[in-house]
């Protein structure tokens, strides 16, 4: 009947979708979670599922489980990042596997095809590779940037506040021609070495991009001259500093990011063959990098306007500059980098935490001075990736320190600083702490590696804080995820985490959610698996044996 007939499409549609769903929240988990002890349960549970299939029907079911889950991982990865010659192998992938499974499982091509298209529709609306954040995330928004893994190995990204909320200002790759490179060539006479940097940067520029919220709905657009007089540079230089500098232009109302190396060759040799003065040598560079970058930002923005209109607090010369409760700020700091603002001290403090070289200063708005400095050291230097946030449901704000291991460090106004936690291993990273408006509970974001696994591969994180352990809340299955950024792109909006996939040009926005997706889909997994048995021997026949 025609009725039955279509349930049967249905049925195969379906199951297309299930099966990668299932293999991305029950089956990779248990893998990498849990190691050995994982793969017996996935053992097990394949052999459950096999064996509640009629014997008369196994041979295809089983067969087009394999070709969901083949084309399933192919178009997801084909379609993350998209081209015409990717395109031309996903018709290609499509065919041959329908070939196979119709040859080797006798499914018919209709139901492969229909399976097929499923999944081609489902990878279009969120690229599978994405599916993983599902459980406990909306994927609001991701993109693709065009960076160069040599120049950046991640999405640099700067939160910026603006009147009507947030903004997140990151780079995308210039697309240059051989037609104004060869414009550009013959006009690069201004100075002795302006060829070869032309020649060095060619195909290595790029120019600023900020992610803002219309509505519901997210996008990219050009930084101007005029609104880049908010942005902070030092936070998209942070992945080589201070061996590389940055310098900035204007091309086409565009800001445009070119890098050179900091020194010259015989500099940098000389800095490193004296392994006493390395450290010391190293502060130097980074003082004197950060003030040259500092100046060219500020020279590039002169004609319009200069670095004015401060919406947050920068250091500038030497000076923590800005606007605070409607006062100017203006104090004099040793370091080059705002890295947060919060009560680090004590609850109710307003400050601002300094980054320097190998060292941390704690700046009172209070009282315009510096209250508390953590100095590293060399058997312990301290990294400069730094995130600041609440760890417990008290209004006081601590310090993460991705050192090796990482640590959480707690300020003090007498100099004392308290190590409040150190990592069980050198791979955990934290990346943001987020507090959670209903419980007042702060989340613990990082990427962290499996306590049974020997592997460092981390995955994406939440902890909580208690008793000075960190306790697990939730994991998404996803390695790599760095730059976590809470923003509100609106104010009193909703907040959202903008973070970026390492190695890649790939930026997220996600959307907390409480749907029990994990829950779920496992429930269903179980009632086909029973729903199975049930059927197979209540049946009476020979198909049914």
């Amino acid at each position: 009947m025609r009725w039955k007939r279509g349930l049967t499409w249905l049925g195969y549609l379906l199951w297309a979708l299930f099966v990668n769903a299932c293999d991305v929240w029950i089956v990779r988990p248990l893998l990498l979670d849990y190691a050995a002890i994982g793969m017996v349960g996935l053992v097990v549970l394949v052999l459950l599922w096999l064996f509640s299939i009629p014997k008369a029907y196994r041979r295809r079911w089983l067969g087009f489980t394999l070709f969901s889950l083949l084309l399933g991982n192919g178009v997801s990865n084909i379609l993350y990042n998209p081209s015409l010659g990717s395109i031309v192998l996903l018709v290609v992938m499509v065919i041959g596997l329908t070939f196979i499974a119709w040859l080797m499982a006798r499914v018919r091509i209709t139901r492969l095809l229909t399976g097929a298209l499923a999944l081609i529709i489902a990878n279009l609306w969120l690229p599978m590779t994405l599916w993983p954040f599902l459980t406990h995330f909306e994927v609001a928004y991701h993109a693709n940037l065009n960076l160069v893994p040599g120049d950046f190995p991640t999405v640099p990204l700067e939160v910026v506040n603006t009147p009507s909320g947030q903004e997140v200002v990151s780079l995308t790759n210039v697309q240059e021609s051989s037609k104004n490179l060869n414009k550009a060539a013959l006009a690069a006479d201004n100075s002795p070495n302006a060829l070869e940097n032309l020649l060095r940067n060619y195909n290595h520029r790029y120019a600023l991009v900020s992610l803002t919220q219309a509505g519901k709905g997210f996008h990219l657009k050009d930084v101007t001259p005029q609104s880049a007089r908010s942005v902070d540079p030092l936070s998209l230089v942070t992945t080589f500093f201070p061996t590389i500098r940055a310098y900035w232009a204007v091309e086409g109302n565009k800001v445009i990011q070119y890098m050179a190396p900091a020194a010259s060759p015989r500099v940098m040799s000389e800095a490193g063959v004296t392994p006493g003065n390395l450290v010391s040598n190293l502060i130097t560079m980074g003082q004197q990098t950060a003030a040259a970058e500092t100046s060219n930002w500020q020279q590039m923005l002169q004609p319009y306007g200069g670095m004015a209109e401060q919406q947050g607090l920068t250091v500038q010369n030497g000076y923590l500059r800005g606007t605070w409760n409607g006062q100017n700020v203006d104090i004099a700091v040793t370091g080059n980098r705002v890295v947060g603002v919060g009560s680090f001290t004590g609850s109710g403090q307003h400050e601002v935490l300094i980054e320097g070289p190998n060292f941390l200063s704690v700046v009172s708005l209070d009282t315009d001075k510096v209250v508390s400095t953590y100095q590293g050291n060399v058997w312990h230097p301290l990294s400069n990736d730094v995130v600041t946030g609440p760890l417990t449901a008290s209004k006081r704000d601590v310090i993460f320190v991705n050192s090796s291991p990482a640590e959480i460090l707690e300020p003090a106004a007498t100099g004392n600083w308290k190590v409040l936690y150190t990592a069980p291993n050198p791979s955990l990273r934290f990346e943001a702490s987020v507090r959670d408006t209903a419980s007042g509970s702060p989340e613990i974001i990082t990427d962290d590696p499996s306590l049974i696994r020997n592997s460092p591969t981390r995955y994406f994180t939440s902890y909580t804080y208690r008793d000075g352990q960190l306790v697990r809340n939730w994991r998404v299955y996803e390695t790599n995820v760095v730059n976590v950024n809470p923003v509100q792109f609106e104010k009193n909006g909703t907040q959202y985490i903008v973070a970026a996939i390492y190695g890649t040009g790939h930026v997220l926005v996600l959307k907390r959610q409480f749907l029990p997706i994990l829950p779920a889909t496992s429930a269903i997994l179980g009632i086909i698996i029973v729903l199975g048995y049930v059927r197979r021997f209540t049946w009476k026949g020979e198909e049914a044996r």
